[in-house]
């Protein structure tokens, strides 16, 4: 027959084996211990996915396990500096165009009322180059090829000098 100790031991293992059966196996999920250790994400991730919990604590402070809803983002059209450039300028046309057709609109008016001649034509000014739209690249290039003419004509004014001193002191 078996000891008091074995039967205990055989009874204990009947009660956990019967338990399982009724409750299903014991969870085999880590300890707070085990959670503190890993990343944020990994216990996130064990608390959420596989013990499907709501909230967890890791590190001292608790948190929800419940995800962040997906804000809508807005697409806005990024342009480069030329391009705002050139819608600003389009703009400010389209006014200078308006009021010219406005004063042209007041001069016939007037002029169909008798009130006013038109004024002679004013010879028209030669039209003023566009100015180009140039990109930061191509500022900075000018910019750096200005400032290399600045160090050439500094380091030829210096050769100058010297060979200037080197002269008066073989005539003497």
């Amino acid at each position: 027959m078996a000891s008091m100790k074995e039967l205990a031991a055989l009874q204990a293992k009947r009660a956990r084996v019967m338990k399982e059966f009724k409750e299903g196996p014991a969870s085999k999920s880590p300890t707070q211990g085990a959670l503190d250790k890993m990343s944020f994400g990994k216990a996130f991730n064990e608390k959420r996915v596989n013990q499907k919990a709501k909230t967890f604590t890791w590190r001292g402070k608790k948190y929800t396990t419940k995800l962040a809803t997906a804000t809508p983002t807005t697409t806005t059209k990024t342009s480069t500096i030329a391009e705002r450039r050139a819608a600003k300028n389009a703009a400010f046309n389209k006014k200078i165009v308006a009021a010219r057709k406005k004063r042209e609109a007041e001069k016939m008016a007037k002029v169909k009322a008798g009130r006013a001649q038109l004024p002679k034509a004013k010879p028209k000014a030669k039209p003023k180059a566009k100015p180009t739209t140039s990109t930061l690249a191509d500022r900075r290039a000018a910019k750096s090829a200005a400032f290399n003419k600045k160090i050439i004509a500094a380091r030829k004014k210096r050769a100058a000098e010297k060979m200037a001193k080197a002269k008066a002191r073989r005539e003497k």
